[in-house]
Parts: C-alpha cells; structure tokens; sequence
C-alpha cells in the first residue's frame, strides 16, 4: 500500500492511497501485516502520525491523526 502526499489549493494537503510496488528510495513500514511504502517527504510529513480506518454514518474512511508536534 503506497501513502502519498501532495500539496492542494492553498495551504493544505492531501494523502492519497493506493497499491503500488516499492520503488528505489521509498520508505517502508509494516504495521498489523500491512506494508506501507512512501517516498521520503511523505515519510518525514507521517512521522509521529497514526493511520486508522474508521467507519463513520456506514462509511470507511482512513484518518492521519498526528501524536507529535511538528518541526
């Protein structure tokens, strides 16, 4: 599984997921059997951040939630 980052409108940004294979330089991380591969500044943006999948009114979702403070 591949977690992207890319700058939207503005000042915010969006994480994309999707499957993908692991490609020179990505980072990689397992957690609960799942592989999460990202490229390096989608990594540093993640450190300290908690993906969870919740469902919320019948709908999945995925959450980022950040436990340290940034930079």
């Amino acid at each position: 599984m591949r977690i992207k980052m890319e700058k939207s409108s503005g000042t915010q940004w969006i994480f994309q997921m999707g499957f993908d294979v692991e490609r020179e330089g990505d980072e990689k991380t397992e957690s609960q059997g799942v592989t999460l591969v990202m490229d390096r500044t989608t990594a540093r943006a993640l450190d300290g951040t908690t993906v969870d999948f919740e469902e919320i009114e019948g709908k999945g979702i995925f959450s980022f939630k950040k436990t340290s403070a940034p930079d």
